[in-house]
């Protein structure tokens, strides 16, 4: 039996699905700053977890697409060391569109491509 679900089959293979980050808000009061919790997040101060294909895709209701007033301090954890994921959650933050990442090649394939280019003008020799 199928459950009806409100996810795009798509998202389902999309890498950062299943991953969640952390979220800590601090608000300034008088001279010291304290935890505070967003309703808008599961959990509480200062265990607060959003799933991360929320966090980089959707456009309404995203804690990184709204304003931080001054006595406000946001603080969210990205669980790996993926640079897409930064530059998608950088681009949530400031507006902006995502970037494109069509080009993208692992480091190691680069070199290779770089390394026979030369091998064949006679470069690297």
């Amino acid at each position: 039996m199928e459950r009806d679900l409100d996810i795009d089959r798509a998202d389902l293979n999309a890498p950062e699905y299943g991953f969640k980050g952390n979220a800590i808000y601090f608000c300034k009061t008088a001279d010291e700053w304290s935890g505070s919790t967003n309703e808008g997040i599961d959990g509480s101060f200062p265990n607060q977890k959003i799933s991360i294909h929320k966090m980089l895709n959707d456009t309404t209701g995203n804690p990184l697409a709204e304003r931080c007033p001054s006595n406000q301090l946001r603080y969210f954890h990205l669980p790996a060391n993926n640079m897409r994921w930064v530059e998608k959650a950088m681009s949530r933050y400031y507006g902006e569109l995502d970037g494109n990442f069509d080009h993208y090649q692992p480091a190691k394939q680069m070199s290779r491509e770089r390394d026979s280019s030369a091998e064949s003008s006679g470069e690297g020799k």
